[in-house]
């Protein structure tokens, strides 16, 4: 199973993010030693301090918004989309506002959703054919790196926190609309369909 951490602010914003894939195989028990040890010197005793993070009690863990699992922008930023912008980004549209309709996703190659290339000016998508900067800059990546998270955020569209939490879960996820290569057209006709095994 592979996993990537980000870590969070206070509003579930990712700040920084891991810059490499952590894979798990079943009866496996990970631990964060090796990559976060002192790699100057010999082996060193760890500190006798009591780091922030263990004084404090566990945070209860709760299941994420829909279309998380598997993670997908039909079944995660759409249904939003279709219920609280459509009246302003559908067929009848004011100035630029951008068309947010699903559009006819079956002829496009990669079953993209209209919505989907429309939004694309207005986010950071870090495009690994291209490498230009590193991905996770802190504070400089994913929804803190997004005009249309501070739009959002700002009262634009007038969502509640789980529909800006939607967005900030795409956003925080480098912006991708499916999220893996498995049955690509059924996933953007919003059916769960599991990662494939490794």
């Amino acid at each position: 199973m592979p996993i990537l951490f980000h870590a969070l602010d206070e509003h579930g914003v990712a700040v920084q993010g891991m810059r490499s894939i952590t894979y798990t195989a079943p009866g496996e028990t990970l631990m964060c030693n090796g990559c976060h040890e002192s790699r100057v010197g010999t082996a060193r005793t760890p500190p006798a301090a009591t780091p922030l993070a263990m004084k404090r009690a566990p945070s209860k863990i709760a299941p994420e918004v829909e279309g998380t699992n598997p993670f997908h922008y039909a079944r995660l930023v759409q249904p939003v989309i279709d219920a609280k912008c459509l009246k302003c980004h559908g067929a009848e549209r004011e100035d630029k506002a951008p068309d947010l309709r699903r559009g006819d996703y079956e002829k496009d190659g990669n079953f993209w959703f209209r919505s989907f290339k429309n939004l694309r000016p207005y986010v950071f998508f870090h495009d690994d054919a291209a490498w230009t900067d590193p991905y996770t800059i802190p504070g400089k990546f994913g929804a803190n790196a997004c005009k249309l998270y501070h739009r959002l955020k700002a009262g634009h569209g007038k969502l509640n926190a789980e529909e800006l939490r939607r967005f900030t879960i795409w956003m925080d996820s480098n912006c991708l609309f499916h999220g893996h290569e498995g049955n690509i057209r059924a996933q953007a006709d919003g059916k769960v369909i599991p990662p494939p095994l490794l």
